[in-house]
């Protein structure tokens, strides 16, 4: 019995001996990234960056692996979400970056992974020619245009001829159309119980197609086919003030803008105002999408030419509300075009791009003269056009301006399809360049 005895505690000892040597010891904790490294987007010559970080403040380091590691910025964050821009860099070129942590002894305590970037590549100008043509006689003047393919388009305006009699024809044209091989003069009647005139000047057009345009004369809408026009009477009492400008996402969503803080927008049943904000005048309108929230956003811009206050970026929502685009600077805006709302172009008294971090950068190797519209096929190609023959080009890395077309004051202007049309007027007759 005493060996049974101690032969079952020998068993039991031994047991306890195992478990306490075969006990595993817990994990390492696992150390969970406090920084992030995000490419939001970039220019031709610039990268815009988000770091993130979960632990403020936070002193951190943005390095640049190409074509060597080089320091770019070091910079204390105040905030979960901060904007990095590098800038001066090359077109159509590939970048690696990555952030790091730094402690308060300057060393590296934690590295985000690598993220890379590629340039836009520029836009060439080279090649282009222009044809300059002039359409009507005294008084004439275009104050605005729409491409619809390589060889139609409409400019209208106010367009007076003399008969073979040097006479003065009574009836004047509102638009011009090109056929691909001149311009052909054409009355699009405004006829209705919401108009006056049967053939009044022309302020606005927008296109859908050859046979879906919309017109404007100020105070109504007018369906126009290329044969026949029908007179939407529905905005007329919604108006504070004349329309300046037209913009449509499609023939069901359509805004109409103007002065005395005009918004109208048309919803493919009926004609609606819109609360501006603003008593200014709204010269010009566009969309595109938040960079945001990825929805579809309407931009108008507002300024009351012969003041100096008032001056704003009304934004439309998709519920139809309204608030503001920081603006804040002392000029005039004009014309306003965009893809994203990241990246803004403004032209009016000055031009103005205004980057992902809410920053305005006057473009100012560009002459200091009214510009009346902006309009572009990508942050990489973009023409602007004004007063004194003003036409200038940005091809993403550079602006080039062309004297040769100094020869009106250019109202409006169109591109799209690689093709510009730049409309006003000179010496009392309507202008057209073409590109």
């Amino acid at each position: 019995m005493r060996e049974k005895f101690y032969l079952h505690l020998a068993a039991m000892v031994l047991l306890a001996l195992l478990s306490f040597t075969c006990k595993k010891e817990p994990p390492p904790a696992v150390q969970m990234p406090t920084l992030a490294l995000e490419a939001l987007d970039a220019s031709c010559t610039e990268v815009w960056l988000k770091a993130t970080t979960t632990q403020l403040p936070a002193t951190v380091r943005l390095v640049s692996l190409t074509p060597t590691a080089q320091t770019k910025q070091t910079l204390r964050l105040i905030t979960p979400d901060t904007i990095l821009i590098d800038e001066g860099l090359l077109p159509s070129q590939t970048y690696s970056y990555q952030l790091q942590r730094l402690a308060d002894n300057s060393a590296v305590v934690e590295t985000t992974p690598t993220v890379q970037v590629r340039t836009m590549d520029t836009t060439s100008h080279e090649g282009w020619t222009w044809e300059i043509d002039t359409v009507g006689d005294g008084a004439s003047v275009l104050y605005d245009v729409a491409i619809i393919n390589d060889t139609l388009a409409y400019a209208v305006g106010q367009i007076y001829k003399r008969d073979s009699m040097g006479n003065w024809d009574p009836d004047a044209y509102n638009a011009a159309k090109w056929n691909g091989a001149g311009w052909e003069l054409k009355r699009i009647p405004f006829i209705g119980s919401c108009s006056a005139v049967n053939y009044p000047p022309i302020r606005a057009i927008w296109a859908f197609s050859q046979s879906n345009i919309l017109v404007t004369n100020g105070g109504s809408i007018v369906r126009y086919d290329g044969t026949n026009a029908v007179m939407d009477c529905g905005i007329n009492s919604l108006l504070t003030g004349a329309i300046n400008k037209i913009y449509a996402v499609n023939p069901h969503d359509v805004y109409a803008v103007g002065n005395a803080g005009t918004i109208a927008h048309y919803d493919g049943v009926r004609w609606r105002r819109l609360e501006s904000g603003t008593g200014a005048a709204i010269h010009d309108v566009w969309g595109g999408v938040d960079s945001q929230s990825g929805e579809s956003t309407v931009l108008c811009v507002a300024s009351n030419l012969a003041q100096v206050s008032d001056r704003k970026i009304i934004r439309i929502k998709q519920n139809g509300t309204t608030d503001s685009v920081a603006w804040g600077i002392d000029r005039d805006v004009i014309s306003i075009w965009f893809q994203a709302t990241n990246r803004l172009c403004t032209a009016g008294g000055g031009v103005f791009v205004r980057r992902p971090n809410g920053q305005w950068v006057e473009q100012t190797v560009l002459p200091l003269i009214t510009t009346e519209r902006v309009r572009g096929q990508s942050i990489s190609d973009i023409f602007v056009t004004g007063h004194f023959g003003y036409v200038a080009y940005y091809n993403g890395s550079s602006w080039v301006l062309y004297p040769e077309l100094a020869v009106a004051l250019f109202y409006s202007c169109d591109y799209r399809s690689n093709t510009l049309v730049a409309v006003g007027q000179r010496s009392g007759r309507a202008v057209v360049v073409r590109m």
